[in-house]
């Protein structure tokens, strides 16, 4: 398939079906973060190192890749990316177009009126 022959070698995908790339930098926290963390650093870090593998944390590589255009404290700002289980090894691109993965189950964002 074609999502596999450009995600796999390109970001390592793990076949997850419900894709993270866009959200962390084109990071892949499934393949790349020990802990698979979605959802921010975990904390877990030493001079930018994680505590459980001698390997740069995703997260500070994602907040040096935003930090050039602006837009590395944007992807702390956005709504915890939790991932579907039930997609695994599903096609994220048909789940996008289609509405099923974690950006269809979002919730709105309140707007305040008052402002």
């Amino acid at each position: 398939m074609v999502e596999q022959a450009t995600k796999v070698p390109g970001y390592h995908c793990r076949d997850c079906g419900d894709c993270s790339l866009p959200d962390i930098a084109y990071l892949c926290p499934e393949s790349q973060c020990v802990k698979s963390q979605r959802n921010g650093p975990c904390g877990g870090t030493k001079a930018g190192k994680c505590e459980i593998l001698d390997q740069e944390c995703i997260w500070i590589r994602a907040y040096d890749r935003l930090k050039p255009f602006g837009d590395e404290t944007k992807m702390l700002e956005r709504p915890v990316v939790f991932r579907d289980a039930s997609l695994m090894n599903t096609s994220a691109w048909a789940n996008t177009f289609l509405s099923r993965d974690h950006n269809a189950k979002q919730s709105p964002v309140d707007i305040d009126d008052n402002a």
